[in-house]
């Protein structure tokens, strides 16, 4: 049997199938669900996905920042599952939308972190 070879300058690069592993997989399962549910592609669900990522994307570009310049600060993760968390319990103790529920995230986050419990 012949053995098959690429050619010289098209070599197989592990670097870009790492790259382009995860991104593909992604668009796959989305297709995949979109196939057996059609909701799952329509513009409300898109939107609904975005705006719930987009507070996640923020702190990460903030996070990316703080470890590119050398300084390993990991609090911002405790601030963020901190204030989602109490953020939940308010809105679930109230029951509706209110003030509340801003205020207490906003509150929680101005507070020092060598304060919080």
């Amino acid at each position: 049997m012949a053995e098959l070879a690429l050619p010289e300058n098209r070599s197989f690069d592990k670097a870009k199938l790492r790259t382009w592993t995860l991104p593909a997989a992604v668009i796959a399962v989305f297709v995949g669900f979109s196939i057996v549910e059609p909701r799952v592609f329509s513009q409300a669900n898109i939107f609904n996905i975005v705006t719930q990522t987009s507070y996640l994307a923020i702190f990460a570009m903030a996070q990316t920042v703080v470890i590119v310049t050398r300084g390993f600060d990991l609090s911002l993760g405790f601030a963020v599952s901190l204030v989602s968390v109490l953020s939940a319990i308010v809105m679930v103790a109230v029951g509706e939308p209110t003030l509340y529920q801003p205020s207490v995230s906003m509150t929680l986050k101005g507070i020092p972190s060598s304060q919080r419990i």
